[in-house]
Formats: structure tokens, sequence, C-alpha cells
């Protein structure tokens, strides 16, 4: 398979593995299950911390309503009235002046856990507050134990949430409604059922804490004795739940007469069973109960009963932590068993949201293939007729919303807490604004109490940094607790919650096919600073795409994928397409080294489409060199001399053509066939070849001297050289091949090398390499016209030339013109004029082969005249 094309297929694999790992991590996103696969709790993590990235583009702006305002214990106010806790009478009296400055609603972000020590009327003073305006008021409560009981279990949780106070946290709440489709079992009487065994766990808590503490009645325990020994007896009730019906019950025995019975009277409102049937109908039980998608809480801390039995409203003011320990999600609601209008517990920001606008939530649960999960999260309007519906919550299966932070601490409306306590009519309201020069600076309003308080939520907390209520944000990492919960309240006033894509869970898969299909094909397509640059642009137009979306659509998108894709493609292919170039490049090293210099084989590999090795058509300069009368001589040395001369002959031969970036094709005996203008194609390659024929004469000179001092003898090649088109490439067969050349021009040149000797000369080239001189480098090659000739095999003649010298070098001008000048005169048929020259031009240099041959002609044709139609054509009849 083509490298080009694998690099394309890559890419695809890729796409196919992203998209359908998104189709399936988006499935779990939501969280309906923990995730114990390290890799998706990888990409979470990535996926959440990409969408932190951008709030770090995201300014402070004005909220568009504020109807929450946050009355803060700050730090002045520790100051000034003192250390937490504070006297409930100071919060009643707070919360007295908040009521009659006509605040809708208030929610406490605090837990009134333990009755006043220093005040014993302070609980019933904030009580009868309360109690008088129940309809404005939600405590709150607070659970750090997140429970994963067995399904069937959560009955046995169900009851021990409502015998440790949970009906006095859940109560009746016509704002707050969760349908689900209840089951046969949770009409059972279960309370008396596991009452005799909640009364087994709390006795034996008791009996072991004052065996431990050395005492015989709870009386004789201190305050502090007994509120721990109730807190560990309730933790040990919600213990027992884990264990119920398992082998680690210590209670239960099925094969006990007693537990049967139990089990017998539990069930027999359903059916009457009889003996052999109860162990049926407890395993069916168990079978059948079904897993709730809501995270749940055993053991809780709710405010002392004299507080929470005068509300109306309960609510909870849990945190959801990410894996990373940020807080980018909110729970809407919570759950502490399974049982409809007694287990479900809505969230402080929730339930105060509802108290102030009148409206009512309604959450649907369905079974959506074998799984519980939230289908609907609906705020309606019932003082209307029919109701209306004011918002579709966009929640995750466990009723999840996504918080929009507006900015960092104090961006939202705050007031401290020591200024109600003040009679003063004025109240300096702070919040986080940007100002004229574009920074964010907290101001400071002063307003009148009863004109900012009117129809407001005002949500009370302590943002004290000593109290060290702080949590870990993608804003900010120490933002007040409280302002979460005012966060969340303003998201739901505004309706500028974010909201994952509708759909994502198809459309970002089926985007990252498309989109990385295309992607690399045309990363495939374009070279690597096009794939780069089209790298850039995709992940900024990527970015823009989803920061508008986030920043004006409250829409969160899984787009770390889009970038990872992205990513992952080009640098895949762009690794793929390097090591195959190195491979490539190893290849056409290991082949050219053998043929051509390494200084051309650098260059060579620096340009990618002269790698190409399939034969083509070039034109070229074919060049072949032989030693005269080589066979006579090499019969008469052994092999080792034979060998030994050859070598040194051959090693400052092949130099010369390398130098002059030839290419060596092949050693035949005592022949070099080699090349110019491939595989690294440049225009003068009849100019460098001529010049390594040039050199090559005078590198054999001095070869001559050193193999006469060693006895050898000496030896005279000749060069024959023709420029045409003609075959490269590597050719052979599949075990050997060779990268040479092919064609009639070749043949041509080694016909040229082997006229040498007719001739009498030392270099010949074909009137096509002449030509190809004359174009590239004019007159930088003397040249001397040596005849027309018909090579055998061949009807169209060929001018061929003797390469004499290089310019600068070249002194005997005047011959030259007589050669010329006699070469005139016998294309003229002055064979006398002719041969007078020639006859000087021979006698005045022996070495003239060309002169002497040219005399012995004129005689002849003296003898014998050439007939009138003669054309000067010389029949070579040797190949």
């Amino acid at each position: 398979m083509n490298s080009k094309w694998f690099s394309f297929i890559l890419g695809i694999i890729i796409t196919l593995t992203l998209s359908s790992f998104s189709f399936f991590y988006l499935r779990h996103f939501d969280g309906a299950k923990e995730k114990s696969q390290a890799i998706y709790n990888f990409f979470e993590t990535l996926d959440l911390r990409f969408n932190d990235f951008k709030y770090k583009f995201k300014s402070v702006a004005p909220v568009k309503i504020q109807q929450v305002i946050l009355v803060g214990v700050d730090d002045d106010s520790l100051e000034e009235v003192g250390r937490w806790p504070w006297s409930r009478v100071h919060i009643a009296e707070i919360s007295e002046r908040l009521i009659s400055y006509g605040a809708r609603s208030i929610s406490y972000d605090i837990i009134f856990s333990e009755p006043e020590r220093e005040n014993k009327e302070a609980d019933q003073i904030f009580a009868n507050f309360v109690d008088k305006n129940q309809s404005k008021i939600i405590l709150g409560s607070y659970s750090e134990n997140l429970i994963h009981p067995l399904p069937y279990q959560d009955y046995c949780v169900t009851e021990a949430f409502l015998a440790n106070g949970g009906t006095n946290l859940v109560k009746i709440n016509p704002s707050f409604i969760v349908e689900a489709g209840a089951d046969q079992y949770e009409e059972l009487n279960w309370r008396p059922f596991f009452a005799q065994f909640f009364n087994a766990v709390k006795k034996t808590t008791f009996d072991k804490y004052l065996l431990e503490n050395k005492v015989k009645s709870i009386e004789e325990l201190t305050d502090f004795q007994r509120n721990y020994l109730k807190s560990i007896s309730i933790k040990n009730t919600f213990d027992y739940c884990h264990r119920w019906l398992t082998a680690e019950d210590q209670y239960f025995n099925l094969k006990s007469e007693i537990t049967l019975n139990l089990f017998k009277e539990l069930f027999a409102k359903l059916k009457p069973p009889n003996e052999t049937e109860v162990l049926a109908l407890i395993n069916k039980f168990k079978m059948d109960s079904s897993e709730e998608p809501i995270p749940q809480y055993g053991k809780w801390s709710t405010n002392i009963d004299l507080i929470q039995s005068k509300s109306m409203y309960g609510a909870a003011f849990n945190t959801k932590l990410d894996s990373d320990g940020l807080i980018r999600r909110y729970p809407l609601f919570y759950r502490a068993g399974n049982r409809l209008g007694s287990s479900f517990i809505p969230s402080l920001a929730l339930q105060q949201y509802l108290v102030s606008t009148g409206y009512r939530a309604e959450v649907k649960i369905d079974q959506v293939n074998g799984v519980k999960k939230i289908t609907s999260f609906i705020i309606k309007d019932p003082s209307h007729e029919p109701e209306e519906i004011v918002q579709v919550l966009p929640v995750d299966s466990i009723g999840n919303l996504m918080i929009n932070y507006y900015g960092p601490r104090m961006t939202l409306a705050s007031v401290s807490a020591k200024e109600l306590l003040s009679k003063d009519p004025q109240i300096h309201v702070m919040e986080r604004v940007p100002n004229d020069s574009s920074d964010v600076v907290i101001k400071t309003d002063t307003v009148l109490k009863s004109d900012y308080f009117k129809a407001k939520s005002v949500l009370f907390g302590i943002t004290a940094m000593a109290v060290y209520d702080l949590r870990n944000t993608p804003i900010d990492p120490n933002y007040p607790g409280p302002e979460i919960h005012q966060t969340v309240l303003n998201n739901l006033f505004n309706k500028d919650y974010y909201r994952r894509l509708p759909h994502e869970k198809m459309i970002l898969p089926l985007f990252l096919l498309l989109y990385g299909i295309i992607f690399s094909y045309v990363v495939y397509r374009l070279g690597a600073v096009n794939s780069a640059a089209i790298l850039v642009g995709s992940t900024v137009m990527g970015f823009v795409i989803d920061y508008f979306l986030f920043l004006n659509k409250k829409i969160i998108i899984s787009s770390i994928f889009f970038f990872i894709l992205t990513f992952f493609i080009f640098m895949a292919m762009l690794i793929y397409k390097y090591l195959s170039e190195e491979r490539k490049k190893t290849e056409i090293r290991k082949i050219f080294s053998k043929y051509v210099a390494p200084a051309v084989v650098d260059e060579l590999l620096e340009d990618n489409k002269n790698l190409e090795l399939g034969g083509r058509k070039e034109n070229l300069t074919a060049y072949f060199s032989d030693i005269r009368g080589f066979t006579s001589f090499s019969e008469k040395m052994d092999p080792q001399t034979l060998t030994q001369v050859l070598n040194e002959y051959l090693t400052p031969m092949t130099e010369i053509v390398f130098r002059n970036k030839g290419t060596l094709d092949k050693y035949m005996g005592d022949a070099i066939m080699a090349f110019f203008g491939a595989p690294l194609n440049y225009k003068d390659h009849a100019y460098r070849a001529c010049l390594s024929a040039l050199e090559s004469q005078l590198e054999l000179s001095k070869l001559n001297v050193v193999f006469e001092q060693k006895g050898w003898p000496k030896i005279s090649i000749g060069i024959g050289m023709n420029t045409g088109e003609m075959s490269v490439g590597n050719m052979g067969s599949q075990i050997v091949q060779n990268y040479t050349v092919m064609g009639d021009a070749v043949n041509l040149a080694s016909r040229l090398e082997g006229a040498t000797k007719e001739y009498g000369v030392k270099i010949l080239i074909s009137e096509f390499t002449k030509n190809d001189l004359t174009t590239t480098h004019a007159d930088a090659i003397v040249l001397r016209y040596a005849d027309i000739l018909r090579v055998k095999g061949k009807s169209k003649p060929v001018e061929i030339y003797e390469v004499v010298a290089r310019k600068e070098n070249f002194t005997a001008w005047d011959s030259l013109k007589s050669y010329n000048d006699a070469m005139a005169q016998y294309k003229n048929k002055d064979f006398t004029a002719a041969r007078n020259i020639f006859s000087k031009l021979a006698t005045a240099d022996s070495t003239d082969g060309l002169a002497a041959l040219y005399v012995e002609r004129c005689d002849e044709f003296l003898l014998e005249p050439p007939p009138s139609d003669w054309d000067g054509v010389f029949n070579l009849k040797t190949k």
C-alpha cells in the first residue's frame, strides 16, 4: 500500500477510535453510576479542565437580575460581634429585620445542630421566629456520608433515616414532587419490621460505649459524650443497612424459624406465604429492587428538634465535588432511602427558589433500558390555569445542574451581617463590577435597608476566611460556600445556567467522524507546512465556536474530543509521514551511495520529488570509458596484480565521476558505465560529463607515472558520451535490482567509446551532447569536429566531436584553426589542400590521431574519388 494512503488510513483509524469512545464516554459522563475505568476518569478530567479554561476569557459582567442577596458573616462581623457561632438571638434579630424589610424568603447555609448553652432561651426565640414565618424560612441540613447500598437495602436506609430525625427534615412539601413508579414492596409495613433490629443496634452501641467509659448509665455521661454516643448510634444504624440480608448480617439468619416468621408476617399483605415460599419471596424481593439514580446519603446533620419541627421547608446543602475536587455541578435534590414523599430532600437553592416564586418542581424518574434515570425536571407555575411551565431544568440523569459562575468571590451582591444588627437605616452593598479602565473592582453602594431587601431572596451564611467555608471552583480556588448557593439561585432566576448540547451523545460522535475523515484527507493531501496551517486554523475556529456557545448560549460541549482528534490525527500522520520518509531516505541512501557521491545523496534527499525510484524517461548524458588493449596485457598479469591495477585505476576514475555529480551505473571489467542528470536532476549534465572525461584523462597521466614505477604497463582509455532521452530507474529482478539507464541513446554512447580507437582520439561525443553544451556552457569546452558517421544498425548518421580541453587550459588555437580549415577543404572535396594541412598537423603532433586519419582518407579519395552524391558519412562497421 502506498505510504501516503496508509497515513490517511491511520487518520481514519484514529477518527473511528475517538468518535466511538466519545459515544460511550458521553453515555457515562452524566454520572449515572460510579466510573471505575481509569480511561473514563482521565478524559473526564481533561474535559472538565478544558471547560474551566474558558473561564479565563470570561469577563465579569453585571448579573441581569439580582434577586438574591447574601448576608455574610464576614471577618468584620466576627471582629465586631464576636467569634462564631453567634447566639441565635442575634440570628433571630437579623432574620426579623429582613422579614420586616420585605424579604421574600430566608435560607440558612448553617445548621443549628446543638442547643445553645450560654442562653437557654435563645433556641426558643429563634424557634418562635421560624414558627411565625415558616412559609418564608428554609432550614438547611448536611451529610458527608455518601452511601452505596444494594438496591433492596434502600428499604432499610429509608427506615433508618426516618427513625433518626428524617421525619422532621423531610416534610410533605407541595412545592417539590418526585414522581417515580412505586413497586409493591413500598406498601409493606417496614417500620415495625426494622424497629426491633434498629433497637438492637442501638442497645449494642450504648452498652459497648458505657462499658468503654466505665459508667453504668447514660446520665453519668457528659453532654459531649451523650451527643457523640447519639452520633455513633445513628451511624451504626445506617452501617447495619449495608449488611442487611448479606453474609455479614448478625441479626437475620434465613435458616432461623424466627427470621422466616418475620418475613412471613411482612409479606402477608402481598400474599400469605407458607414456609416453603418465604425464601423464594425473599430472593424475588432482592431481585426486583431497582437502583435509584439519585446519590444517597446516610447519617444527616440536622437542626435540633425544637427548631426543625417549627419549619415548613427542609433542604440540604451537600456539595458535589468532581473527581478533581472542583465544584462545577450542583445537586438539586438528594436521597435518603427510596420512599416517595419521605426520602427526597431538595437542595437549599432549589427550595428557596420555589418558596420565593411560588413555583412547583416536578421530577420524573423512569426506567430507561433497565436503569432508573431522571427523564424530566420541570418548574411549573401553579397560579395559572392551566399550570404554566416556567422552565425545564437541564439536569443530568442524577439531578445535577451545571453552575454558571458569574465571576470570582463577591461578584454577586452581599452585605455584612453586622450591619443588620445596627439600627442605621442604611446598609453597604458590595459586589464586584468592571470599571471604565476594564479592571474589575469591588464596588460598595450605600442603600436604604427597607428598599433594598424588599422582594429579595436572602441567603444567610458564613463568608469569613477564618471559618474556612471555602470551596475550590473553576473561577476561584477560594470561593465561599454560601456564594455557590447564591450563584445557583441567580442561575435559576435568570435561567442562565449551563447546559449540555442537546442530543450531544449522538451529534458529537457523528461530527467527530465526519470531521476526522475530512481533516485526515486534508493532511494526507497537503505537506507539513500547509497541514500545520490547517491545524492552527481548525483549532482557532473550533475554540471560537466553542467559546461563543459557552459565553453566549450557555452551552457546554465535550469539545476536548475535537481538539484531541485534530492534534492526534495531525501528529500521527505527520510522524508516520516522517518515519515513512526516513525509511524511504534510508533506502535511497543505501541504493545511491553505491552510484553517486555522498554529497549528491544528501542533495538528492532534500527534494522529495527526486526520490522516485520507478522507471521514467529523462534527458541524460551517458558516459562510457574503457581501457584500450586491456585483454592482451591482463593475460600477462597474475590475478592479484591485475586486481590491484584495476582497483588503483577505478578508484580515482569513480571519484571524478562522483565529484561531477555523475552516477556510477556499473563496472564492466575494466570499463566504467556512468550517466549524468539523474537521479539528481540538473541541466548541465553534458558539461559535467565532459569535465569528468577531461579530468579522467589528466588523472590517467598521473597514474601512468605510478604504474611505470611499479613495473606495470601504461594504459590508455577511450571515453564516449551521448546525450538524449533514455529510461532511468531501479531495474532488475525481484531479487536484485540496479539503478541504471537503457535506450538507444545509451547504446550510441557505448559505440562512440569504441569509435575512439578508430579515430585515434581519447574522447568522443555526439552532436546531441555538443548541442547541450552549447545551451548550458557555450564555448566552455574546446571541441573538434571528428566526423559524421552511421553506426551499425542505424540509418540516420550522427556528427561526432572530439573533446579537446577546457577553454581556459587550451593554447593551440592556431592548430585548431588549421584543422578546421582542412576539414572545410575535405568537405568541399578538395582532398589535396586538405591533405596538405592534415599532414602538417600530424607531423607537428604525432598524437593527433584525427589528423593522421584524415591524411589516409584524403589519399584514398585522391586515388579513388568519391561519387558525386557523396555526403561525407562514414559507416562504422564495428559495435
